[in-house]
């Protein structure tokens, strides 16, 4: 039905003279282009982190395009100033209107060698720091199992020294028990001994 329709629409736009057919073409230019203008393409936008971890959004990341800074309240434009990327590169952003836009990239710049003597000493503190740490916490670990061992000692100690002492109450005890009367031995006089030795000894 449509392929009639534009048939008929051709068939009658051929039998109008040169005149009426530019000043209709004319027409459809004008009303295209409106249309275009009242709706224009939204730029796209890439993100770009930067050296404080903030996210920022560029339209493209060359002189003239265009900066957002992404909030927690939304995306604004970008403050007059310097933006320090993750690379170290900075981008100089300048107002233009309502609009931030980059007005210089300046490229990473190597590290001064006092800078990176810095960094080299505060890297090797940041590691005796973390060391002497770990000594000490290993420290702390061994003193506690020491006591605790020692403690262990202490109450062996004191069992054997409560064994000990009940030992000796036994012996002084026992030692206290009162022992019987010794028997005495009877004596033979002399005489008799001598008699006896004379009866069994000399011949009569």
């Amino acid at each position: 039905m449509s392929e009639n329709k534009d048939n008929k629409f051709a068939a009658f736009f051929n039998t109008l003279s040169e005149d009426v057919k530019n000043t209709f073409k004319g027409l459809i230019t004008e009303n295209k282009s409106e249309n275009f203008e009242d709706n224009p393409a939204q730029p796209s936008y890439t993100e770009v982190p930067l050296l404080d971890g903030t996210v920022i959004k560029v339209t493209a990341l060359e002189v003239g395009g265009d900066v957002l800074v992404v909030t927690p309240d939304g995306e604004l434009p970008a403050a007059e100033g310097e933006l320090v990327l993750a690379d170290n590169s900075i981008l100089v952003i300048k107002k233009e209107g309502e609009k931030s836009v980059i007005a210089e990239i300046k490229p990473a710049t190597e590290m001064k060698k006092e800078d990176k003597k810095l960094d080299d000493t505060a890297a090797k503190f940041d590691a005796i720091k973390s060391e002497f740490a770990a000594l000490k916490e290993e420290s702390q670990k061994a003193n506690k199992e020491l006591k605790a061992e020692l403690e262990v000692v202490k109450l062996k100690l004191s069992q054997k020294s409560a064994q000990l002492k009940k030992t000796i109450d036994v012996l002084e005890a026992f030692a206290s028990i009162p022992t019987a009367t010794p028997i005495k031995t009877p004596t033979v006089k002399q005489d008799k001994k001598d008699d006896m030795f004379k009866t069994i000894f000399v011949k009569k």
